[in-house]
């Protein structure tokens, strides 16, 4: 188990950190290249796909992996497969339907409709398998190499002629699909388990992985569906902004996951197991380094923002700096909320998930319909912000309530003085007239120097922790 956990860490952050860099430099130039408008319509036609596809999966995604990570037993492990796969496979052709029921309606973005095609197999979407596995290295080598390759399909439709939006949508969407194909062909040579169909009671099913699809639902109406708003309130451009600000706090979100996926599995353990006591220590050493990355990077990036976005997107993109910053606040406070997000689910309380983020999601979509028409971008990042704080108190109530998380306070009171002092020496240097870039290379160097210096993590706590010792 210890080795599992330290494997899959490595695997997956390796993985995912060389799929994020190629991603985002793909994205960067393609902001570039496209503009604000293709850029906002492709955004938009992501968002609207991610709608539909919690549709197809249902949350049994979600209620799969907590199912397969307390199972042992190969044939139990099959029928489990099976029983999602099959479910999945239905959801999927409902899915498929609905795209194009929606795209014939009027005043609709009718540039979804390619993405029925990952609809149709989304069966084949089965990464929560190896996550339920502890097997992270197929996951993160497919990643690496796929994602390239939709570099290279984007490139080629690019100088075949074709520059709209369909350019950035169909290499997705052939570079995902080969994904989907690996993860299969690996599955069956690896476990001798595959994906197939059973007779299954679906409403039984459906039922069970409700709060999982619902979760998901309003989860992303707290992240996107200030996009699928800007769409029809505001113009291309606008959302070109806002998606570009978004993909730089993606990239941080996603390192937070790239953390705690491996981890999962051993939260439900512990809690199975009634080893609430060392599970706080474990979760108090864990926020401590989580807290330590995300707040110098937030700090850089509101100090340093309007620069970065136009060294990395063009001067047009200056104009969302001022949701930029109110956004990297916010994932500092998401970081905290998934300490709480995930014991919650690991102790399968997902029904109290969902009342906290059904809550957050409704203040999201009355707050964004209201104040979205008049104060654009600036008022979708705040509103985020808001339903983040929502999440955040309401997900630390239950999990303290239910599951008796008292996490351990480890060295905050450190971080929290360095991280003031940063920030300070951030503000001079930024009006000191020094260039921005060595600015933020000297933050970065004093940073860590005192870090190290207050030792505000022992040397060898990251091992022990990924260690569970």
């Amino acid at each position: 188990m210890n080795n599992k956990v330290l494997k899959n860490m490595i695997y997956n952050f390796t993985g995912n950190m060389v799929t994020k860099v190629i991603s985002f430099l793909v994205v960067a130039v393609t902001a570039r290249v496209f503009g604000s408008a293709i850029f906002g319509e492709y955004n938009i036609a992501l968002t609207e796909y991610s709608y539909f596809l919690m549709i197809s999966v249902f949350g049994t995604s979600g209620y799969g992996l907590y199912l397969l990570a307390k199972e042992n037993d190969h044939q139990e492990q099959q029928r489990i497969i099976s029983e999602i796969s099959t479910v999945k496979m239905i959801m999927g052709v409902i899915a498929s339907i609905a795209v194009f029921i929606y795209v014939l309606l009027p005043s609709t973005h009718n540039c979804v409709w390619p993405y029925f095609l990952l609809l149709l197999f989304q069966s084949c979407e089965i990464s929560w398998i190896f996550q339920a596995l502890q097997d992270m290295r197929i996951t993160a080598f497919a990643s690496m190499i796929i994602t390239p390759v939709n570099a290279i399909l984007l490139i080629l439709f690019f100088l075949l002629g074709v520059r709209n939006v369909y350019t950035l949508i169909f290499p997705n969407i052939i570079s995902t699909l080969s994904l989907y194909l690996v993860y299969v062909v690996y599955l069956r040579k690896k476990y001798g388990l595959s994906i197939s169909v059973k007779k299954v009671n679906i409403i039984k099913f459906l039922k069970n992985s409700f709060p999982y699809m619902a979760s998901g639902i309003f989860a992303g109406i707290n992240t996107n569906i200030d996009i699928l708003i800007m769409g029809y309130v505001q113009d291309n451009s606008m959302v070109g902004y806002y998606s570009a600000d978004y993909k730089i706090v993606n990239e941080f979100i996603s390192i937070c996951s790239i953390i705690f996926t491996p981890l999962f599995p051993m939260f439900v353990e512990k809690i199975a197991n009634g080893d609430i006591k060392n599970l706080n220590s474990i979760i108090g050493k864990l926020r401590t380094v989580l807290m330590s990355f995300i707040i110098p990077c937030a700090i850089i990036g509101v100090i340093f923002g309007r620069n970065l976005l136009s060294l990395l997107y063009g001067r047009e993109y200056e104009n969302g700096y001022v949701a930029f910053a109110i956004l990297l606040i916010y994932v500092v406070l998401l970081y905290y909320r998934e300490i709480y997000g995930y014991a919650l689910s690991a102790a399968g309380k997902q029904s109290l998930y969902l009342r906290i983020v059904s809550l957050s999601g409704m203040c999201n979509v009355i707050l964004n319909l209201i104040f979205i028409p008049y104060y654009g971008i600036v008022a979708a990042a705040a509103t985020t912000l808001l339903s983040e704080l929502i999440n955040l108190f309401g997900m630390k109530y239950y999990t303290e309530k239910n599951i008796n998380l008292q996490i351990e306070n480890y060295n905050l009171n450190k971080l929290i003085f360095l991280c003031v002092f940063t920030f300070g020496i951030a503000v001079l240097l930024k009006f000191s007239g020094i260039y921005y870039i060595f600015s933020i290379v000297i933050i970065g160097i004093g940073y860590i120097f005192l870090y190290c210096l207050a030792g505000v993590i022992d040397p060898d706590l990251i091992n022990r922790l990924l260690k569970n010792n």
